[in-house]
């Protein structure tokens, strides 16, 4: 085989190797997502671990962050906001 025949095969297979690598971090960053998912669903399911008698202006607050946070997350999927 040729030297530039094979300098193209060796191209061809890091780029094969690359995405394999890429495929790979982004399945565990699916995973890490879904888990993220989980715990803060659960969280919101019990309206923020927090009793109603028991909120204050502290909880608002940190509930607040998170619904922001979660909504830029959200503006970014859906291209949307300042990712629009």
């Amino acid at each position: 085989m040729s030297r530039k025949l094979q300098n193209i095969k060796n191209r061809v297979n890091r780029r094969k190797a690359n995405q394999e690598t890429a495929i790979d971090a982004y399945i565990d960053h699916l995973e890490t997502a879904r888990e993220a998912l989980d715990r803060i669903n659960a969280y919101i399911a019990d309206n923020g671990e927090v009793g109603p008698e028991d909120v204050t202006w502290a909880h608002t607050g940190s509930m607040a962050r998170i619904a922001n946070e979660l909504k830029e997350i959200q503006d970014r999927i859906d291209e949307t906001g300042e990712y629009a």
